[in-house]
């Protein structure tokens, strides 16, 4: 029963919550802070995924190196405070980072920076830490602020009676409406992490707006703030809220898979009407190609503009991939819970196909020091080629057929790989809802659809639709249209 629950049944179930935006934080709703975390318990609950919900107070050691390494370079980076116009939020992950001239080039953002300056705008970038702590050295960018790691951890070490109190009857009210309207009871273990972990959030609300305030006062000609993830709620609820009460144009630009299975990205429509509610998501999303805004429900005004890495990689990297005479079959990897399951599978495609193609196993980049772990703990994974190394696109363009359950390389094989499957999975059922991939059941049943010559196929007149083109164009244009008002 639960198999069968959509996310559309989900979010049906927020608007007919008649309190949900009337508990409030510093004039913040709360479901906006706390929704998409939320979400994506229930989301867990009806995939039948282990919770992963963080309230540890305890921190890793390398944390320490990345507070005194970002601390140094916050007070020592040098800053003409009235020339920037633009404002870039994004991780300061070191899988986002290329190497581009001997130095480590945002891939997210660092195309759009190195278009502003084309025409003359000049940008700021600001790094949120990223939960590896990894710091990654000689930036691109030269125009780099690091969010302070006392945004991290205030809300974990000074969270107040008050706020769990509000979190413990916040969570009991959501908790009911879920049972009620979908049978979706959640156990009381999840119920306690879940009230920690609202109040951690409600406890840091008041720091992070002090902090979000002194930046854009620190830089008073800033225009527009873009960034990734602002329609996830939590600190980009409070970022979004501020800009925008400031008249700072707010930008989200697609960074991954967005469906209509992305808990993100379905918000109610009810919900999307209220200015209280509007004021924590952004004005603006910049998406990969059209396909992309018809598949969610935001109150954000989409703009197609492409991807800039694509774009940029693919022009790089034509004809100089080497002919081989063996294709490889890329297994793409997503999350914790179906590592060893993917492995298994990759194992038996080796067994079964390895003298006509290469089987290569590419974990996600977030959980890359588990999937390596299993790799390298198991002899009988040894048929199969574990990649992480090289960019996505390069593994592509290396590969005749692209497999996975829920992962953005599966839209990014179009037009480079010549098949295409999806793993049929709870997973897929909610995430792909809308798939436009051929789906698989077994491994022995994905083997006979690799070997028959007509599945699995993608058509490459409708790329286009996914990945428009002239994305520089694209920007510059909007860029210009906004900052011209």
């Amino acid at each position: 029963m639960i198999m069968n629950i959509t996310l559309s049944e989900i979010v049906n179930v927020e608007q007919n919550i008649s309190d949900i935006l009337e508990v409030k934080v510093t004039n913040l709703p709360v479901w906006a802070l706390f929704r998409q975390t939320f979400l994506r318990v229930i989301y867990r609950q009806v995939i039948n995924f282990t919770q992963d919900i963080n309230t540890s107070l305890s921190l890793p050691l390398c944390l320490l190196n990345y507070a005194m390494r970002s601390y140094m370079h916050n007070i020592s980076a040098k800053f003409d405070h009235k020339e920037y116009e633009i404002l870039f939020r994004c991780s300061d992950f070191e899988k986002l980072y290329i190497t581009r001239g001997n130095r480590s080039f945002h891939k997210g953002v660092g195309y759009f920076q190195l278009y502003n300056e084309e025409i003359g705008i000049r940008s700021l970038q600001l790094l949120t830490p990223f939960k590896s702590y990894h710091w990654v050295k000689d930036k691109y960018a030269q125009s780099t602020i690091i969010e302070p790691l006392y945004l991290k951890i205030y809300g974990r070490i000074c969270t107040s009676r008050k706020n769990l109190k509000i979190a413990k009857d916040f969570v009991h009210m959501l908790n009911e409406a879920y049972a009620n309207h979908l049978g979706i009871r959640l156990e009381a273990y999840i119920i306690n992490m879940l009230t920690k972990r609202l109040a951690i959030i409600l406890s840091s609300v008041d720091t992070k707006s002090s902090y979000y305030n002194k930046l854009f006062d620190r830089f008073p000609n800033i225009k527009m703030a873009i960034a990734e993830e602002l329609c996830y709620g939590g600190d980009q609820a409070i970022f979004c809220s501020i800009a925008n009460e400031r008249r700072i144009h707010t930008v989200e630009y697609q960074h991954g898979m967005i469906t209509a299975g992305h808990t993100a990205y379905v918000h109610s429509n009810k919900l999307c009407k209220y200015n209280i509610y509007k004021q924590t998501l952004p004005e603006y999303f910049l998406g990969y190609g059209e396909w992309w805004g018809q598949q969610i429900q935001i109150p954000s005004r989409f703009i197609s503009i492409g991807y800039p890495h694509r774009t940029e990689v693919l022009k790089a990297l034509k004809g100089n991939i080497r002919n081989c005479e063996i294709k490889d079959i890329l297994v793409l990897g997503q999350t914790n819970d179906t590592v060893e399951e993917w492995l298994e599978s990759c194992a038996e495609l080796a067994d079964a196909l390895g003298s006509q193609y290469r089987i290569v196993f590419r974990p996600h980049p977030a959980f890359l020091s588990k999937a390596k772990k299993i790799y390298q703990d198991n002899k009988k994974y040894s048929k199969v080629y574990f990649e992480y190394a090289m960019d996505l696109y390069q593994a592509l363009l290396l590969a005749e057929v692209v497999v996975s359950e829920s992962s953005t390389g599966l839209f990014e094989a179009i037009g480079i790989a010549k098949k295409v499957f999806v793993k049929k999975s709870r997973n897929a059922h909610f995430s792909l809802p809308n798939t436009i991939f051929e789906t698989f059941g077994s491994v022995q049943d994905l083997i006979y659809k690799i070997c028959s010559p007509n599945c699995g196929l993608i058509s490459r007149q409708e790329i286009t639709a996914y990945w428009a083109e002239c994305c520089k164009e694209n920007y510059l244009k909007f860029i210009s249209e906004i900052l011209d008002e």
